[in-house]
């Protein structure tokens, strides 16, 4: 075959790297989250609407002090938003949850 003339000649390039900045932040992991924080966030995420601490302590089967540090956790983590209804309810987050947040 011959050459063709006038065509296109693609040059091998290597890829280029970016080199990271010093202002970047460090990547950091997630911290784990515990048993306690588990079950409730499951009790949350498969109950229809929001649910009160009340419900919540009675479906995870713990005391009221450590169901209340565990709801202030997941709220802090963005994880659980606390409702804005006449009972305070807390619901399970996602990404396009549409309530009232506090």
């Amino acid at each position: 075959m011959k050459p063709q003339r006038g065509g296109e000649q693609r040059l091998v390039q290597r890829p280029q790297v970016r080199e990271s900045r010093s202002e970047d932040p460090p990547a950091t992991a997630a911290p784990a989250i515990s048993a306690d924080e588990t079950a409730v966030l499951e009790c949350l995420r498969v109950a229809p609407g929001g649910l009160t601490a009340k419900q919540l302590q009675s479906r995870v089967a713990c005391d009221r002090q450590l169901l209340e540090q565990t709801l202030r956790a997941l709220v802090d983590r963005e994880l659980v938003v606390r409702l804005n209804t006449i009972i305070p309810s807390f619901a399970y987050r996602s990404g396009g949850l549409s309530t009232h947040e506090r």
